[in-house]
């Protein structure tokens, strides 16, 4: 069988894929495109009887429906994916072929790109582009192949799993045609629009410095001209501001540096090249007989075309639905790493600071005893809230890229057996919340040594010349009002106690965990050239990793603040209106303004993250989920369906719910074991999992229902399995 084509001189098939059938057809007309392979589909299908991968595929697609997957879920399947397809070697047949036909074009000795060439893609309705991978500037048969794999591996990327109907991706139809290409290392590269999206009039050209990373990725802006299509007369300019631009590496891989001081004030593209260009985009398509989106660049005097697809023809979306459309709102989450470096300096240097500041500034304010004084605290402390919610949102959240970047790099480079080992590079750093549980831990010592604290403190009371008091008092604050009560509440004080006690019971308290990975074996991995390039993205992992768990709560200050402040309201004045249960806090805060009731019931002012279900559904034996913390563990279950039952937790238990959320993370160190509905290799729960070496399966379909407390639960935190009652 023939597993590879030599572009422009190969019969077409379909078996190349769109991008693959254009850049051939381009060439068979005289264009000037860089020579090519194309590995065809059957090169995917035969790579996929190796090692099992595609049981593997139908296994990781099975775990859940991905409907019901969140985000983090999807991007755990993929990385495991990913790390599979990395791993698994080339049957022989196939690895001969590949570098005989890599070789004999040359493509071994120079620098060369990887490109997706998805059957699914490149169509007038839907061009899917940005959801497979490509890479640039690879150079030795090793690196073409390793990222051949990777390119394969993107079929199935979190992307491409959110486009999965669309796609219509199933394991045992769907496959991947790669492009291995000739690299030109171009001065000025850019992208042209045969006909513009804004006006069917006019043909749009951009152009940057160097390659076209940088323009295809958001990360550098470019310069943009708008053309008259039916002679090339320029209608007007767009200039950029001209300040970094992509260039090859030493070795292989590209990098963003500064732009020399020459060439800021100058516009990439002179007039010359500008009408070369835009002759060459109409020209693809004049060929292809529908508007086209291509990729050019250009070094000296030559200008090449690199790759061209239509223009797509697809519905456009409302308003409406683009601010719904949560596939495109998750697709921006992918950030480069100038684009996280510039993020993690806002979050580190600005907004934590301004948190603190304000969360101290509100904390400092007394409730008070009459109705408009706490209309008046509760507006500003919910505004607040709601502004620092959106922050999280639209910041915070993107930051938790940096991790998946370095697991990326990491798998990639290393080749791991275990997908998660990168997680031991990025663990034991001083989290809030192993600090806080540090505290706690020692405030339950405590207890042995000052004989008349317990005593007081049985009593629902605090007294005043104790060491320990002061930390008490925080202790109390910080978690009574996700307790169900208020930090003088004496029967809340009264139930932190005994929890206090039982964490002095039996072993102590389990000590964070502390896996031996090697920072140094991990550079090692890379050749020297790229080795401050590993230390950059190994930083950023972990500033990301420390934020993706600290944010949690700064954030959930202000959380508490409202709580609070809800709190009292109900306490003081809505006991006996058997409705206010269900009221949302808005309708707390107009009941405080006006004083009518709502009409009627709108929402619920349960804490987000916590489970609706009120008790057990269908019993089922066994449910997979996502591994997220390694290990196995059996024991009895607690099933925790709201904040008041966390003070209930015994040690030895397996923590049961619907979501960790931070002020559930002080009973972790007495948990055997984590089974949660929420899934994810960076929620909360899995993070301090991981930290303290507990086995934890995520992603667990209705996990709180389908066990009752005192159950005995199994957790394979290897495989993502838990089994409910004996094994």
């Amino acid at each position: 069988m023939t597993w590879v084509a030599i572009l422009g001189q190969a019969t077409e098939s379909p078996e190349w894929g769109g991008k693959a059938l254009a850049l051939d057809r381009m060439m068979r007309v005289g264009l000037p495109v860089p020579r090519a392979l194309c590995l065809t589909a059957s090169c995917y299908r035969r790579f996929l009887v190796s090692d099992g991968l595609r049981e593997r595929i139908a296994m990781e697609l099975s775990r859940k429906p991905l409907d019901e997957m969140r985000w983090e879920e999807m991007w755990d399947a993929s990385l495991r994916l990913r790390t599979a397809f990395s791993r698994a070697p080339f049957p022989e047949d196939l690895q001969a072929e590949l570098e005989q036909a890599i070789r004999s074009e040359g493509l071994d000795q120079i620098p060369v790109s990887v490109r997706s060439s998805s059957l699914a893609e490149d169509s007038k309705q839907t061009s899917f582009a940005g959801l497979h991978d490509s890479f640039l500037n690879l150079v030795g048969l090793e690196e073409i192949l390793n990222h051949i794999r990777l390119v394969w591996a993107s079929l199935w990327s979190d992307s491409a799993l959110l486009y999965r109907k669309e796609l219509k991706l199933e394991v045992e139809n769907s496959a991947m045609a790669v492009v291995v290409q000739a690299m030109v290392a171009g001065e000025v590269s850019g992208i042209g629009f045969s006909r513009a999206p804004s006006d069917p009039e006019l043909a749009v050209v951009e152009a940057v410095y160097g390659l076209n990373e940088g323009l295809v990725s958001g990360a550098i802006e470019p310069d943009r001209w708008f053309l008259r299509r039916e002679d090339g007369f320029l209608v007007r300019n767009q200039p950029a501001v001209r300040e970094d631009y992509f260039v090859s590496q030493t070795g292989s891989g590209v990098a963003r540096v500064p732009l020399p001081e020459a060439l800021k004030s100058r516009s990439p593209c002179d007039d010359e090249l500008l009408q070369r260009v835009f002759w060459l985009i109409m020209e693809c398509e004049r060929e292809h007989g529908d508007a086209q989106d291509v990729e050019w660049t250009s070094r000296g005097r030559a200008l090449y075309l690199l790759q061209t697809r239509p223009i797509t023809t697809g519905k456009a979306l409302t308003d409406s639905e683009e601010k719904g459309n949560k596939r495109a709102w998750y697709l921006s989450l992918t950030k480069s790493l100038a684009s996280l470096k510039e993020l993690r300096s806002r979050i580190e240097g600005e907004r934590l600071p301004a948190m603190t500041r304000e969360a101290d500034k509100l904390e400092q304010v007394s409730l008070p005893d009459y109705r408009e004084g706490l209309a008046d605290i509760l507006a500003l402390r919910l505004e607040a809230e709601e502004r620092w919610t959106a922050i999280y949102w639209d910041e915070y959240i993107p930051f938790a890229h940096g991790v998946r970047l370095f697991g990326m790099v990491y798998n990639d480079q290393v080749k791991p057996e275990d997908p998660y080992e990168f997680v031991g590079l990025l663990a034991g750093q001083q989290l809030l919340s192993l600090d806080r549980n540090q505290k706690l831990t020692q405030l339950a010592g405590s207890l042995k040594t000052e004989p008349g604290l317990l005593g007081t403190l049985r009593q629902g009371k605090i007294p005043p010349d104790s060491p320990q008091s002061n930390d008490i008092r925080k202790f109390l604050a910080e978690f009574a009002f996700g307790l169900g009560g208020s930090e003088s509440d004496s029967e809340t004080c009264r139930r932190f106690v005994d929890f206090l006690l039982e964490m002095n019971t039996g072993e102590a308290v389990r000590a964070p965990y502390r896996q031996e990975l090697s920072e140094e074996s991990f550079l090692l991995a890379f050749p020297e050239e790229r080795r401050d390039f590993a230390r950059e993205v190994l930083d950023l992992g972990r500033a990301s990793y420390r934020l993706r768990d600290d944010d949690n709560l700064y954030l959930e200050r202000f959380h508490r603040l409202v709580r609070e402040t809800v709190a009292k309201t109900m306490n003081r004045y809505l006991a006996d209106e058997t409705s206010a249960s269900s009221w949302t806090t808005q309708q707390v805060l107009e009941w405080l303004r006006t004083g009518k009731s709502p009409d009627r019931e709108t929402g619920s002012n349960q804490p987000s993250g916590e489970s609706a279900a009120s008790g057990p559904s269908e019993k089922v034996r066994q449910q997979y989920g996502q591994p997220a913390g390694p290990g196995y563990v059996e024991g009895p279950a607690r099933v925790v369906r709201h904040r008041e039952d966390l003070l209930a937790f015994r040690k030895g238990e397996v923590l049961v719910c619907d979501a960790i959320d931070p002020s559930m993370t002080f009973v972790v160190p007495l948990a055997a074991g984590i089974v949660e509905r929420r899934g994810g290799m960076l929620i909360h729960g899995a993070i301090i999992a991981r930290e303290y070496g507990i086995p934890c399966v995520t992603g667990v379909p209705n996990a709180d229902r389908l066990v009752e407390t005192g159950e005995r639960v199994c957790v394979d935190g290897f495989l993502g399995l838990v089994t409910f009652g004996e094994p």
